[in-house]
């Protein structure tokens, strides 16, 4: 009781709302098999009305841990990996998962790496354990010292 609740509202798209768990049934349905919650949620101005339909996530668990993107993450062999770049070479790093946050696609991870570490994404991750990398500023960022080029592929004069 009084677990948070964040949902969305059909109707309502980008929009959170926030509640608090006021009761839980002490029964599942016998066809489908859901437990009923009831939340309260604040409702200023009558901005929600009722018949709509809300999907929402409630707080089982919270704590504190490396999130990692799951593109980051190759979970197609019997042991889950990585690839980070470390002293401008890739290498591979085993991972244990932990928690997903379906929201978010991230998952928790554990293993040889920490905060900072530059670890490969999707496509990236094919690169082979020890090719050297250089890591250059993205073409989307101006460095310092140099010119803009312009979003409409103009030639610079």
């Amino acid at each position: 009781m009084g677990s948070p609740v964040l949902f969305r509202v059909n109707g309502y798209p980008g929009k959170d709302f926030t509640g608090r768990i006021t009761r839980i049934s002490p029964v599942a349905d016998a066809q489908t098999r859901q437990v009923e919650i009831l939340a309260s949620i604040p409702n200023a101005g009558s901005t929600l009305v009722g018949g709509l339909f809300a999907e929402g996530r409630v707080a089982s668990e919270r704590r504190v841990a490396m999130m990692l993107p799951e593109t980051a993450v190759d979970q197609r062999g019997p042991q889950a990996f990585v690839m980070r770049l470390r002293t401008g070479s890739v290498d591979r790093v085993n991972v244990t998962l932990g928690l997903r946050d379906a929201s978010t696609e991230t998952v928790e991870i554990t293993g040889d790496v920490a905060v900072g570490d530059t670890i490969l994404l999707g496509a990236a991750r094919g690169i082979s354990v020890g090719t050297p990398v250089k890591v250059s500023t993205p073409s989307d960022q101006k460095a310092p010292g140099t010119q803009a080029v312009p979003a409409r592929g103009t030639a610079l004069k």
